[in-house]
């Protein structure tokens, strides 16, 4: 199976403070779910991936057998990356339709495509929410909404997804799943989540276990049946007689 990407020896600090060190580990092709205790580093390390300007790197990353260290978000993007925050920060004066576009690149005097539309219903969205500035008075569930449907449209290779399923409601989590089930058919997924039902739509090819910003552990499914009866310390025993051994 393909290799997408490969952190080694990675390092993380916002300003001065050290968030993640010594990290290791990499994805092959498919869906994959990391996983921690809150306070670990997982936003950090997905916010170091996309490269943004908030955090000091050492060590190297690499995408599909590239060195994207140095390159901007803005390179890593358009290389097939793309980050779904937790929470999506809002932009006053720029409506959504123009964010599309972007995505898209289109020629802002243009027409959107029709499947933006079809997305938008997917989504339980009107077509006026193409008219509101960015996430500028959003409810949490539409934030969530906001940035599924511009993944939908950049179709990543790999789509960074920071809590997809926090701050919505149980019919906004439907519909934010069914899409992932589709987004996954076309782009490889790293999710964070705490809430485990988002697993009823994608179902992960790994489990990353991140720990005390210093440690992973990968494994299959069977590993979030084990966190859920013993607790994130059982990982750090496998963690530490892997070491050992």
């Amino acid at each position: 199976m393909t290799e997408i990407l490969r952190v080694e020896n990675l390092r993380v600090e916002i300003k001065e403070e050290t968030i993640l060190e010594g990290l290791n580990f990499s994805l092959e092709e498919g869906v994959h779910v990391l996983l921690g205790p809150n306070g670990t580093g997982k936003s950090t390390l997905l916010g170091a991936i996309m490269g943004l300007h908030k955090y000091k790197l050492s060590g190297k990353i690499y995408f599909y057998g590239e060195d994207i260290t140095d390159l901007t978000p803005d390179q890593r993007f358009k290389k097939g990356i793309f980050l779904a925050y937790q929470l999506p920060p809002s932009v006053r004066g720029v409506r959504l339709r123009d964010i599309l576009k972007k995505i898209l690149n289109i020629d802002p005097k243009k027409e959107l495509p029709v499947e933006i539309y079809n997305y938008l219903k997917s989504l339980d969205l009107d077509e006026s929410f193409l008219e509101r500035e960015i996430n500028y008075g959003f409810s949490g569930g539409e934030r969530k909404k906001s940035e599924i449907l511009q993944l939908l449209l950049a179709k990543p290779k790999l789509a960074l997804l920071d809590e997809p399923d926090s701050g919505v409601d149980i019919d906004s989590l439907k519909l934010i799943g069914e899409a992932l089930r589709k987004i996954a058919k076309e782009s490889n997924l790293l999710i964070v989540t705490h809430n485990l039902k988002i697993l009823d739509y994608v179902a992960p090819d790994s489990v990353i276990v991140l720990l005390d910003g210093k440690f992973v552990y990968k494994d299959g499914l069977e590993i979030i049946h084990q966190i859920e009866e013993r607790g994130y310390n059982y990982v750090r025993r496998l963690v530490y007689a892997q070491n050992l051994s």
